[in-house]
């Protein structure tokens, strides 16, 4: 068990990390910049991020260098909090580890498929190197499948993705892959609940895990329905085993004929009905808000250190999409008032 000094070791570290974050005059700073050389240079003089970036030349910064930082600062605040929660401390250290090899692994095979895997050398994660066995540095030069493969080395994942080698002539199946890998990630958070915390602590955990579970599939249907008119095997293979819908609401979900037919499914769900009244713009961004609106819950008023660390690592990743957001509209000339629209922002107020 925790003892109650490492407990409130715990809770205070992510609150205070926590108040650390990005605030509401940030976003707006960061939206008025006109380059990603700007972005890291407000990001480096104004924000707590000033630590990976010192010693950079915020001027001659590239773009996937500059996310590969904000990632890392991630990584490393979630990797400080492992020897203080020792009750799922070794589990959140592995699940850290892993959700930044998936991302890895998809960004590479993403790159292979589209002919640009040259580009992978650019933003290759570093700090990521000693944690895995993985050679990621073979990711810039793969050619082929199996050369992806060979890449992932000894680790767990070349056996994972082993099966889906396609056929020569064939492309890739990357929602097969992503699937296999955010399921062999999930699962792992499915073990700590199931495992490794009990009474009150597993509910609130169990709440946020399940709600993110069930929206991200929800929104896999509408996606698959909407842009790919995809049939009912195809979206089933493709969801992620987890979550508190019950198989006969999933099934009505898949077997929807049309994807607003679908929303009208969930609308009569318990989950429909909880996040009946958030705003969204595009169904892929719901589970995001909804980790956001949770987290910022949770991290105030929950008493049980790994319900406040998995709202602390919910908010961080929200904050890393916002960073990301920002720096691929300005990469790519998106109005300031579009980019707006995709972003999570928190008010000031509110906390």
């Amino acid at each position: 068990m925790l003892s109650s000094l490492s407990s409130n070791v715990v809770l205070a570290k992510a609150r205070a990390k926590y108040g650390k974050r990005l605030k509401e005059k940030d976003y707006r700073n960061l939206l008025d910049c006109k380059s990603v050389a700007e972005v890291a240079a407000y990001l480096k003089a104004n924000t707590d991020y000033h630590d990976v970036l010192t010693g950079i030349n915020e001027y001659d910064i590239h773009r996937g260098q500059l996310e590969v930082l904000i990632k890392q600062k991630l990584f490393y605040n979630l990797s400080s909090f492992v020897r203080y929660e020792l009750s799922v401390g070794e589990q959140l250290a592995d699940y850290v580890i892993a959700r930044a090899e998936i991302e890895e692994i998809l960004d590479a095979l993403m790159l292979m498929s589209a002919g640009r895997q040259e580009e992978y050398s650019q933003a290759a994660p570093l700090y990521l190197a000693k944690h895995t066995k993985i050679h990621m540095e073979q990711f810039s030069s793969i050619q082929t499948y199996g050369e992806f493969l060979d890449a992932l080395g000894s680790s767990v994942y070349r056996r994972l993705l082993a099966p889906f080698e396609p056929k020569p002539g064939e492309p890739v199946d990357v929602f097969a892959v992503e699937n296999q890998l955010y399921s062999y990630l999930f699962s792992h958070v499915q073990e700590i609940i199931d495992h490794r915390v009990r009474g009150k602590t597993k509910k609130e955990v169990r709440e946020l895990f399940q709600g993110y579970i069930d929206l991200e599939n929800y929104a896999r249907i509408i996606r698959m329905k909407k842009r790919f008119r995809a049939h009912p095997e195809f979206i089933e293979k493709n969801l992620l085993p987890f979550g508190s819908l019950k198989p006969k609401q999933l099934n009505a979900l898949i077997h929807a004929e049309t994807a607003n037919q679908a929303a009208a499914i969930f609308r009569t769900t318990s989950r429909g009905k909880k996040t009946a009244n958030v705003e969204y713009n595009f169904v892929d961004e719901l589970a995001q808000r909804i980790k956001f609106i949770s987290g910022k819950h949770y991290i105030h008023f929950s008493s049980h250190p790994p319900v406040v660390l998995l709202s602390y690592i919910f908010l961080a990743d929200t904050e890393v999409h916002n960073i990301t957001t920002i720096v691929e509209g300005i990469r790519y000339q998106v109005s300031v008032d579009d980019i707006k629209k995709l972003l999570i922002l928190p008010t000031d107020k509110a906390g």
